[in-house]
């Protein structure tokens, strides 16, 4: 009866501590985008244009900036264009329709290519691609692109990316 109960004790103790842990994560992490990725759904924006989510708080900060956009690579490659911003850390990722993130779908100051013009072109497409800056939606053909900018030098600076669709042929 003792290793049952160990067992038991065991068990509630898992569940008590995951269960604070997924509350803590929902609660400064997951906000901006989970208000997002609703908003945008809600709205059924076109896939033209990244849109400037939660504020001058995302996510519990003043140091984040958030643009969101959504992408569909049932028929189309998505192109995104933008300059590189002026900030300690920029990201740019791909997420499907529950907002998990999608593997070989993120980039960051440190691993995308910028042109000698200050600007970072990436293309998100169904297949791995050889080419540098290539996201891979993989079979999740439509979801949401996220666009991070923390600690910029100026928030008045951060321009949201251009988003380009080129029909597959």
């Amino acid at each position: 009866m003792s290793g049952l109960l160990w067992v038991l004790t065991r068990a509630a103790g898992a569940a008590v501590v995951g269960g604070a842990f997924l509350a803590l994560a929902y609660r400064f992490i997951l906000p901006a985008v989970v208000k997002a990725g609703y908003r945008l759904s809600k709205e059924r924006p076109e896939l033209e244009r990244f849109k400037l989510v939660g504020g001058r708080k995302a996510a519990g900060s003043e140091d984040a900036i958030y643009y969101a956009a959504l992408y569909d690579c049932r028929k189309a490659i998505t192109r995104i264009t933008g300059p590189a911003p002026d900030a300690v850390y920029w990201m740019i990722g791909v997420y499907d329709n529950r907002f998990q993130r999608i593997r070989g779908g993120h980039l960051n100051d440190v691993t995308a290519e910028i042109k000698e013009d200050g600007q970072f072109h990436v293309v998100i497409q169904p297949l791995p691609g050889n080419l540098p800056n290539t996201l891979e939606c993989g079979r999740h053909r439509t979801g949401l692109i996220i666009y991070r900018v923390f600690l910029p030098e100026d928030r008045d600076k951060v321009t949201s990316p251009t988003i380009e669709r080129i029909p597959i042929k």
